[in-house]
Parts: structure tokens; C-alpha cells; sequence
């Protein structure tokens, strides 16, 4: 009896032998890379219900009422988001950031009141809240209707928060993501920067539901087009939204430099030029904390130089672009909603159209 064909293990970029960008990694090529950041998941995979809920903390549980400078770019703001005016008003934040699916913005923005009212009761806007919620359209996969994530796995998306190494591909909100026609999903890469005597680093991750088969480009090789005549998963309602942090000082306007660098990043691997696609990235420092209290009168802060942030936009971008690949790269094939499948891409195909190219 043949036994069906196994999966191919599944790494990331780097793993695979594709080294992407000028600038190093960090130590985890992650989002956490940046001290304090931390991640949870909450995944949801049965039958038609593949979704669920992502979830960044700037900040250990110990400062949880220090604030953070903030930043946004909205390239195309096609999917549905909510808190990013209010933070937008005051440039700062402190509160969670979430990514979910568009049907499961209200409840797990609830998610994110409860969990502020545990920690302060009066929650004054001032105080970096309300929590940010991003979303794509996940329809191909998950069944919408169905309006399976809660309050609660919001809550419980926060109380996996860590540090260290990070889940990617199928995974919390990006279990019903599809990328490019392949399965995709949740992705992250960091980019270290040595100033002087001082080592910095820029994360990103990414929530990669975006671009059409042949519009994939991966190291500038144009690899979508080897398989633009093949069955693919064809979803219509793409996007792509995601969180870049930084250890390195930075104000609200440098912040959302960083953001449109990271949206940049994207562009490299194709698919965010249409009209319906979503492309959202929130930016924060912790590089500068401030005490959320009325106490303090007046702030000396002192921020990156302009002759000398180029270098943190440029790995931005970088870290933006590995982290659709790994994206790709980490994902594994789902069989979700009325039986639709969406495959893993296939790592060692993909590797040897790259090299025959360089």
C-alpha cells in the first residue's frame, strides 16, 4: 500500500540556506530580539474554524504602566482595525497589540479592556490605551460566520505572552492565513545594529495574508511565475498587518518612518499594489520609557540622530521582507472551510528556482 508523501520538514529562510539583506539578525531573528517583547498565540483548527489570535506586549509584566512611543503606516487600509486613532492622537502606547481575524475585531478589542481593568482600573487613554487590534480576511480558510474567537482566547493569547523563541506559521492568527496562494501565516525576523559601543535591533512580525502566485518575489527572483499555471489557493480578500518594534530611542515621526519602511519590506516580496489589499504595520520604541503618571512636569529625551536612522529604516525593511519568507517557509498545509486546502510551500522546489536564477 503506497503511503501518502510527507510534508517537508519546515524551517526558516536562513535554515533553508537563503540569506536575505545586508544587515545581521539578532540572536532569535525575532521580534523578541527586542528587550521586553513578547508573543502569544492562541491557535483555533478544526474543520471549518481555522483561526485565532496573535498578540505583542512592548513590555514585561513588571512595566506595565510605562508608555512607549508609537508610530503607524497604513498603506491601504482595506481591513478592519480599531484603537490606532486614539494612540495616533497621543503617540504613545502602552497596551497590547493584537492581530485576529476581521469578524473577531470587537471581541477581542473586549479582550483587551479586560485584561487593561485587571492591571488599572481607570485606563485613562492618556495612559497608552485603548490595546490595537489589526485584522485580515481569513474567509478562504476559516468559516467567518462562525465567530469563533472570543473574548476569552484573547485574554488567554496575552496570559502565553513570552519572550524568547517565537511560533510562526500556522499558527494564532495566521492558522487560516494564505500568502501568495501558498499557506501562510504568522512570520518574524529582527536585524541588529552596532552604534558605537551600543548593539541595537529592529523586529518585525508579520501577519501574511497577501499577494497572488505569480506575484511572488523572493530575493528578487520572480519565483511565482514557475508555478502561476498550477492549482493554487485563490483567495480574493488579501492583507498583510504586523508590529515592528525597536530597543533603539526613536519619536512618533521617526516611528512611523520605521512603519513605512516596513511596508516597504512587504513590497520586496510583491502583491500590496491592488486596491482590496490590506497593508497596516504599528511601530513602538523601547528605547525611550515614560512613567504614566501626572507627576512629571517636563521630559529631556534624547532620540537617534537623523544622520544616523537611515541604517534602522534599512532594517526595517529588511526585517519586514525576511518575515513574509518565513512566513511562508514555517506555514503548514491546512485543509480548512468546505474542504479548501491551502499547501505549505514547497521549500526545496522553491530553493532550487532561486539558485538556478543567482
Amino acid at each position: 500500500m503506497m503511503m501518502p508523501p510527507m510534508e517537508e520538514t519546515r524551517m526558516d529562510a536562513r535554515e533553508a540556506g537563503l540569506i536575505l539583506g545586508r544587515l545581521p539578525t539578532g540572536p532569535l531573528n525575532a521580534i523578541t530580539d527586542v528587550k521586553d517583547v513578547r508573543v502569544g498565540h492562541v491557535t483555533l483548527s478544526r474543520g471549518d474554524v481555522q483561526t485565532g489570535v496573535t498578540v505583542v506586549l512592548p513590555h514585561e509584566e513588571e512595566a506595565e504602566k510605562a508608555l512607549f512611543y508609537y508610530g503607524c503606516h497604513v498603506l491601504n487600509g482595506h481591513g478592519e482595525a480599531t484603537g490606532i486613532q486614539v494612540l495616533e492622537d497621543f503617540g504613545m502606547m502602552s497596551a497590547p497589540v493584537f492581530l485576529t481575524n476581521v469578524m473577531a475585531v470587537g471581541r477581542v478589542y473586549n479582550g483587551g479592556i479586560t485584561f487593561g481593568y485587571g492591571r488599572d482600573k481607570g485606563l485613562p487613554t492618556d495612559g497608552g490605551w485603548p490595546p490595537i487590534v489589526m485584522s485580515i480576511d481569513d474567509r478562504y480558510l476559516n468559516d467567518l460566520r462562525a465567530r469563533a474567537v472570543t473574548e476569552q482566547h484573547a485574554l488567554e493569547a496575552v496570559g502565553k505572552a513570552m519572550g524568547g523563541v517565537v511560533d510562526s506559521g500556522s499558527v494564532g492568527a495566521g492558522t487560516g492565513a494564505v500568502a501568495f496562494g501558498f499557506k501562510g501565516g504568522i512570520g518574524t525576523s529582527s536585524k541588529r545594529i552596532d552604534l558605537d559601543a551600543s548593539t541595537t535591533h529592529v523586529g518585525m512580525i508579520t501577519l501574511a495574508n497577501h499577494g497572488q502566485r505569480e506575484e511572488l518575489v523572493i530575493d528578487g527572483v520572480p519565483v511565482g511565475k514557475k508555478w502561476k499555471d498550477s492549482p493554487f489557493a485563490d483567495h480574493k480578500y488579501r492583507g498583510a498587518v504586523g508590529v515592528v518594534a525597536t530597543d533603539a530611542p526613536m519619536s512618533p515621526r521617526q516611528l512611523n518612518q520605521l512603519a513605512q519602511r516596513a511596508v516597504a519590506g512587504w513590497q520586496r516580496t510583491g502583491g500590496l499594489l491592488d486596491s482590496i489589499t490590506t497593508a497596516m504595520v504599528v511601530a513602538f520604541s523601547t528605547g525611550i520609557r515614560l512613567e504614566s503618571t501626572n507627576e512629571v512636569r517636563e521630559h529631556r529625551l534624547e532620540f537617534v540622530p537623523e544622520s544616523r536612522i537611515s541604517a534602522f529604516y534599512r532594517a526595517a525593511a529588511e526585517a519586514a521582507e525576511e518575515s513574509v519568507i518565513n512566513a511562508l517557509f514555517r506555514a503548514t498545509t491546512v485543509t480548512g472551510r468546505d474542504g479548501r486546502v491551502a499547501q505549505a510551500v514547497p521549500i526545496d522546489t522553491l530553493m532550487k528556482v532561486i539558485k538556478t536564477h543567482k
